[in-house]
């Protein structure tokens, strides 16, 4: 910000280039003016900084807020999702159970059993969260075959060890 003249400091200047009389007021007042003008500039300019500096903090602040929306948003669906599997007892081994002990309905012909055979599969795989490749369904399939083949208290034992691959379930019945 521009130091302010006293008029002392103008009359000097005023002197100094030669005026005198009225031609020193009229060189006061055209230099007071000029500082006028210059204050209100800086004044716009500080103005505009300020407006621009909310501008980005307003647009940062609503960046933050999408990003937290959308964090929220997924842990939301993500606990929703686990709730409905849980809520409703679909879990990876409900859905096994009924895979396997599913057989035709009376009132079904067999392509809506294949069907339901299909969707219970899926359902089981998708819980069960397995890559969905060969090797993938081939490990899943012969890892619950192996524990369908160990005693019930090994098998306990590896469940709860939340282990899902053969190599590590192998490797924990053999201790």
């Amino acid at each position: 910000m521009s130091k302010l003249s006293t008029i002392e400091e103008l009359k000097g200047q005023a002197e100094l280039l030669g005026l005198l009389g009225d031609d020193v007021t009229k060189f006061i007042l055209q230099q007071q003016a000029v500082e006028r003008e210059e204050r209100a500039r800086e004044r716009e300019e500080r103005e505009k900084e300020r407006e621009e500096r909310e501008k980005e903090r307003q647009f940062e602040l609503a960046e933050l807020q999408l990003a937290w929306s959308r964090r929220r948003e997924d842990l939301a669906m993500n606990l929703a999702f686990k709730a409905l599997l849980t809520g409703f007892d679909k879990i990876p081994e409900r859905y096994r159970q009924e895979f396997r002990g599913n057989k035709i309905r009376v009132s079904e012909n067999y392509r809506q059993f294949a069907t339901r055979l299909l969707h219970l599969f899926d359902s089981w795989r998708d819980s069960s969260k397995i890559p969905q490749t060969f090797e993938g369904l081939r490990e899943f399939i012969v890892l619950d075959q192996f524990l369908a083949s160990l005693t019930p208290d090994l098998r306990l034992f590896i469940k709860e060890q939340e282990i899902t691959d053969l190599k590590m379930a192998m490797e924990k019945a053999d201790t």
